[in-house]
């Protein structure tokens, strides 16, 4: 029943009903299997809980404190409800990676399959369906950011899934799509991040020998034939709407005004330190601006300074050195280039996020399933 929550959430995550920073179905979906949990931890209880739940329960409780703190001096609800929203992503992770560590290879299916049909649905939207956005493609979600996000999310966790196993032809097909899918959205840091992600799985273990040197050749083959090709292709591929439109995004980089550090909000950090003494909460923004801006930092890594201040973003670290301890270096990797994305954007309350960080967190119990000579090849000393 718990894995069947899991793949339905997995199914309905990218469709977005109501307004961004609200529960969506899935979230409610996912609240069902978090309470019936809940209720068998308590029937099961156990004298070892895994420290990674500890370090998130106490980031959560820490949020909920500033923001409850602040809810009554300013009286915001976005306080309140950020505090839920932490709140129920902390226990979504250890909701999820419960779920790995009991049953690990039935839960690790369940998590690639769920990936790879929201990814086949994702890419029908985006195809055959309009967008709400006049250029850029949103899929289900409310805006093309969260479009993009989600597939940045949703590859990261097919290459956690399948580190072990190694990628096979469906798995490059569906990561393909969600490249795709995150051109379509022409997010800058989106397909900065998923390039980056690209020449990560080159030089990791998560593609096979033999494919590596497929590729290499391919790309070898490729760029001799675009090189001798160039002047009868260019013309064609300057016309293509999917490559044109990409590739006018990525050169006009720091030209618009929400490339800015101000136009992400970083600028309220150095305008109000005082917050950053015990963190200002998520919420009341028009405290930060005099001309009444009362929008939210652009930015996860910021918001987490400065919202929570520096105990806050200590607590946050430790958590996540706690999950990434011991494993292996590519997924420390695929942590910064989504913590990259989060630069300039809002990225710690997608739900999406602590389902990747569960991903990594249940994995080291189903390698401990199998002989040593196994647990060498899947960890190798070389982690990457």
């Amino acid at each position: 029943m718990a894995l069947a929550i899991v793949f339905t959430y997995l199914l309905t995550s990218p469709f977005y009903i109501f307004q961004s920073g609200y529960p969506q179905p899935a979230d409610f979906i996912l609240v069902l299997g978090i309470m019936g949990s809940v209720f068998y931890a308590l029937i099961q209880f156990q004298a070892k809980i895994d420290k990674a739940y500890i370090l998130g329960i106490t980031f959560a409780a820490y949020a909920f404190l500033i923001n409850i703190i602040h809810y009554f001096h300013y009286d915001d609800i976005r306080l309140l409800l950020t505090s839920l929203i932490y709140s129920y992503n902390v226990a979504a992770f250890i909701f999820i990676s419960f779920l790995l560590h009991k049953y690990p290879h039935a839960a690790f299916k369940i998590l690639f399959w769920g990936a790879a049909l929201s990814i086949i649905g994702q890419f029908i939207q985006v195809q055959f369906f309009p967008s709400s956005h006049p250029f850029r493609a949103t899929g289900t979600f409310n805006n093309p950011n969260q479009l993009a996000y989600w597939a940045l999310l949703v590859s990261a966790l097919l290459l956690v899934i399948k580190y072990r196993t190694k990628l096979n032809i469906f798995d490059y097909g569906l990561l393909s799509l969600a490249f795709y899918i995150q051109m379509l959205s022409l997010s800058k840091a989106g397909i900065i991040t998923s390039l980056l992600l690209i020449v990560a799985c080159l030089f990791s273990k998560v593609i096979k020998g033999q494919h590596k040197i497929i590729v290499l050749i391919s790309v070898t083959i490729l760029s001799i034939f675009l090189i001798t090709q160039a002047p009868s292709l260019l013309p064609q591929l300057v016309e293509n709407d999917t490559i044109k439109t990409t590739t006018m995004r990525i050169l006009n980089i720091g030209t618009e005004a929400d490339d800015s550090l101000e136009g992400r909000g970083y600028h309220r950090l150095l305008e109000n330190p005082t917050f950053l003494i015990l963190g200002a909460g998520e919420g009341a923004f028009w405290r930060y601006d005099q001309e009444g801006y009362n929008q939210e930092l652009h930015s996860g890594v910021a918001t987490l300074l400065f919202a929570y201040g520096p105990f806050g973003t200590l607590i946050f670290c430790a958590f996540i050195f706690y999950i990434l301890k011991q494993r292996p270096l590519f997924f420390t990797i695929l942590f910064i280039l989504i913590m990259l994305f989060g630069a300039t954007h809002q990225n710690l309350r997608f739900s999406m996020f602590w389902v990747f960080l569960a991903s990594i967190n249940g994995l080291p119990r189903i390698v401990q399933t199998y002989s040593p000579k196994q647990n060498a090849e899947t960890f190798p000393e070389e982690k990457i």
